[in-house]
């Protein structure tokens, strides 16, 4: 017998959807498939998981909500000048990584961490106090296209934006998505960040 988990709503959609009180995310089965529903102080989610028609039930919307200012210019143009110099490395280019929070501003940290050309991550992930209040984390793939790869979503399991950037000393370029605890949605890099004249949003390419 599989137990149901109290940090998991379930829902049937009705005219009006129930409030979201889950404390992980909620599940809502709709008429144009299953959504995912999740919610933090800076961000606020529903999308769907899985679009298919059901019959008997009304059809849904998903939405977006950012309760905070976007990532200034300024703090995107540092993340891409480091990310640029990783890429000079005179051992060849490497990957990193970057933490983006907000409490009254935003602030960029770039955590103690272990690079190598296909990958980087925290020296000491259990004690990385920047990723627990990270809400953005984006990382470089110094000359590789700015997609995510398979280890990127077995990685990346938290709830907050992801971003990666790529294509640096050719045609630098950004691509961002909200991840839920595994589950993913592409997002226009407008929705999160100021973007520097330099660097391209892959969202419509």
């Amino acid at each position: 017998m599989t137990r149901t988990s109290p940090f998991i709503k379930h829902h049937i959609a009705s005219c009006l959807l129930p409030a979201d009180n889950s404390t992980l995310y909620d599940y809502v089965l709709a008429g144009n498939g299953v959504f995912i529903r999740g919610k933090r102080r800076e961000l606020s989610v529903f999308f769907p998981i899985v679009e298919h028609p059901i019959a008997g039930l009304p059809p849904i919307a998903g939405s977006l909500t950012l309760t905070i200012p976007r990532i200034p210019q300024r703090l995107i143009q540092e993340m891409m000048e480091e990310a640029l110099g990783a890429c000079a490395e005179p051992a060849g280019p490497v990957e990193s990584l970057f933490h983006f929070e907000h409490d009254t501003d935003w602030c960029m940290t770039i955590p103690d961490q272990i690079r190598t050309p296909f990958s980087v991550q925290p020296s000491t992930p259990e004690r990385c106090p920047s990723y627990e209040r990270a809400i953005v984390e984006i990382h470089s793939h110094h000359t590789m296209a700015p997609r995510f790869s398979v280890v990127d979503n077995e990685d990346e399991t938290g709830f907050r934006i992801y971003g990666v950037c790529g294509w640096l000393t050719t045609r630098p370029s950004i691509t961002f998505r909200v991840g839920l605890y595994g589950h993913f949605i592409p997002i226009p890099a407008e929705f999160v960040a100021e973007l520097p004249p330099t660097l391209q949003d892959t969202y419509r390419q």
